[in-house]
């Protein structure tokens, strides 16, 4: 490639590049270099260090951000680097700001805007032993599984192993329902956590072979994934009557705290403020959307009935990241979605025969043993 072809492609920064300033164009092909170098960087790390530097292209002197750093680019990821974390939305924010301010900033609004429907709604607050394990299980939803997630991947885990290792959620708490409640899987929980996995593996893959980077941070995102699962099962058990907005609201407010010190603690960034207020806006939107969905599917189809839509979410974001950036479906992704449709279902038809469950004084409580109960 010649060095006028690549000045031309420095994103129509500048007017026609003259020939006889060649140090004009050594700077631009320069600049071309970097911008190649940003764009496959992941979006999803947090940033290290900002150098803004004026480079000169053609007549027109225009500064130009350039990050000298292993991970956020100053620009939204590029085609190649489709939303595996979350929502598509997600990852174009991340492409304006930190991680760690991102959370900070997604968990103050989320809150906001929870308790704002709480007090419209008139919702009744959980009291006394209630409430502390609803600020338990908040916790544990909210802030432990993104603070850990985030913190990983600013610590050397890929965004595809990151996402691979959420989404098997299904299977952390089917094993953790066993280990502490006791349940066995039937049949057909058993086709759905093995659809559910394949779904997972395959929408995870072709980002997973592109960015295999598993770090120090990796102990983070397991703990995520831990939270995840471990607060699903304690709000299926103990928090049945506390409305799901209220448990959000609950959840993101005290997640402020944590998430403030680690954005305090860590060098923070924003390019764009006008872009980026905008998809922050959306992206809490459409989190808040989300988180109150899925605890509602928790209170009432249980922790693992709740944990298969995980089977899809990887799926989904990849589609999504595709329409919006005009790219063909994949036969990876077809797979993913199939795996994960034909997952929820054989969920949602999975039942078990239940005896009488063992009271404080080991009686049972009388329910009959072939009534059957959709496995939570």
């Amino acid at each position: 490639m010649t060095a006028h072809s690549r000045l031309g492609q420095v994103q129509g920064l500048g007017g026609p590049a003259d020939p006889a300033e060649g140090s004009h164009t050594d700077q631009a092909a320069q600049a071309g270099d970097v911008e190649g170098r940003h764009a496959s960087l992941s979006p999803v790390d947090d940033v290290r260090q900002e150098d803004r530097s004026r480079i000169t292209i053609g007549h027109a002197h225009r500064p130009v951000p350039v990050l000298r750093s292993k991970h956020v680019p100053a620009t939204p990821p590029g085609p190649d680097r489709p939303a595996l974390l979350g929502y598509p939305l997600g990852a174009l924010t991340l492409g304006h700001v930190t991680p760690f301010l991102l959370i900070l900033l997604r968990f103050v609004i989320s809150a906001v805007l929870m308790w704002t429907v709480v007090a419209v709604r008139r919702t009744p607050l959980p009291r006394g032993r209630v409430l502390a394990r609803t600020v338990a299980g908040g916790l544990l939803v909210q802030g432990v599984q993104f603070l850990g997630l985030y913190w990983g991947m600013a610590h050397g885990v890929g965004p595809g192993v990151a996402a691979l290792v959420i989404a098997m959620n299904p299977v952390t708490t089917a094993v953790l329902a066993r280990l502490l409640l006791g349940r066995r899987e039937n049949s057909r929980g058993l086709v759905a956590l093995a659809l559910g996995t394949v779904g997972v593996v395959a929408a995870c893959l072709p980002r997973l072979l592109a960015d295999p980077s598993v770090g120090p941070g990796l102990i983070t995102v397991l703990i995520a994934l831990g939270g995840l699962s471990g607060g699903s099962l304690l709000q299926e058990r103990r928090l049945q009557a506390v409305d799901p907005f209220v448990f959000t609201a609950i959840g993101v407010t005290v997640s402020v705290l944590p998430a403030a010190a680690l954005a305090l603690g860590t060098p923070q960034h924003i390019t764009d403020p006008l872009p980026a207020a905008a998809l922050l806006l959306l992206l809490v939107l459409a989190s808040a959307v989300g988180m109150v969905c899925y605890a509602a599917c928790v209170r009432s189809r249980g922790a693992r009935g709740a944990s298969i839509l995980f089977a899809l979410i990887p799926a989904v974001s990849v589609l999504a990241a595709r329409g919006l950036q005009g790219t063909p479906l994949d036969v990876t992704t077809a797979v993913a979605l199939a795996c994960g449709a034909m997952a929820c279902v054989a969920q949602g038809r999975s039942a078990r025969p239940t005896s009488g469950t063992p009271g404080r004084s080991g009686r049972g409580t009388g329910r009959a043993a072939t009534v059957p109960e959709r496995v939570r």
